[in-house]
């Protein structure tokens, strides 16, 4: 190839570069995300899709493909999941919508969320089609959140046995953790980064079940209607959620996990509802894993 062939055939490629990385520029913008962002597609320059009303389902689909955002939906109750009364997810082609309906009795908790990665593993509903990133390990790291979001509904559906919480969930886990459940047989830690809750039912504490520790820690409240964003360093926060003191979080012959000795396998925004119904708006999600220092 002549020096002027090659020449060209460089310019060519870079140009295609930069116009895949253009805002609207569909799924070649995935390849182009920052290199400290841990997902893709935050800016949910997607494909217009709409799933319509799904009443009584639950499920884990993947609209985009195994390179992009999956949603799930259903209900728990212990350890097994069961259907969501209502649920809708929306593309636009620039943002996505979500909304869940539950109205089962029990307080069975019911949610809709967007995802990747996989804390689970094969063990719980198949492989998922989503896109799962590597896990990101916090050891030395800072963790920085971005979040553009519309929380446009929330309404508590009975009296006295109603809940709503929009979070953005980060799962942790790690060798050290206790055994369980999830892809490295342990019991892992979730983070409920929550900007909105409402309830009539009790307040936001951290618990242990027989799948997960849960530790629920406020962000600047959403106001609902309007848009607002989250941009911030969360670390402190992800620090404070491995110092909860669970009793089994220490378990026999080990250290308690630290921080720097787990890693992030799994990203939502999720909307939680018991006998309640609620929507929220998305866009401009990123979770960015930087080298702690200057």
């Amino acid at each position: 190839m002549g020096l002027k062939n090659y020449k060209m055939l460089l310019v060519f490629f870079v140009l295609t570069l930069f116009f895949q990385c253009l805002p609207g520029a569909g799924s070649g913008a995935a390849r182009c995300k920052d290199m400290n962002t841990w997902n893709t597609d935050g800016d949910f320059s997607l494909p217009v899709f709409d799933s319509g009303v799904i009443n009584e389902g639950g499920n884990s689909l993947a609209p985009w493909g195994s390179g992009s955002w999956g949603f799930a939906y259903a209900t728990f109750k212990g350890s097994f999941d069961h259907v969501l009364t209502a649920t809708r997810f929306k593309s636009s082609g620039w943002d996505v919508y979500l909304y869940g309906k539950d109205t089962h009795p029990g307080r069975a908790w019911g949610y809709a969320r967007f995802v990747q990665g996989d804390i689970w593993g094969s063990g719980s509903g198949g492989p998922r089609q989503y896109y799962i990133p590597p896990p990101a390990s916090l050891h030395n790291k800072r963790v920085l959140l971005n979040l553009d979001c519309i929380m446009d509904t929330a309404k508590l559906l009975t009296p006295n046995d109603s809940w709503i919480m929009a979070a953005v969930n980060i799962w942790l886990s790690g060798p050290g953790m206790p055994p369980g459940k999830d892809r490295l047989g342990r019991k892992p830690l979730v983070i409920d980064l929550y900007i909105y809750h409402e309830s009539n039912m009790g307040n936001m504490v951290p618990q242990e079940d027989d799948l997960a520790f849960h530790v629920p820690i406020a962000l600047k409240p959403a106001i609902l209607g309007e848009k607002m964003t989250w941009s911030a360093d969360i670390t402190p926060q992800l620090t404070q959620a491995v110092q909860t003191n669970f009793t089994g979080l220490k378990h026999s012959g080990a250290a308690r996990p630290q921080l720097a000795d787990l890693k992030i396998y799994q990203l939502d925004f999720v909307l939680e509802m018991v006998n309640a119904e609620a929507a929220a708006t998305i866009d401009n999600f990123n979770l960015e894993i930087r080298s702690d220092g200057p």
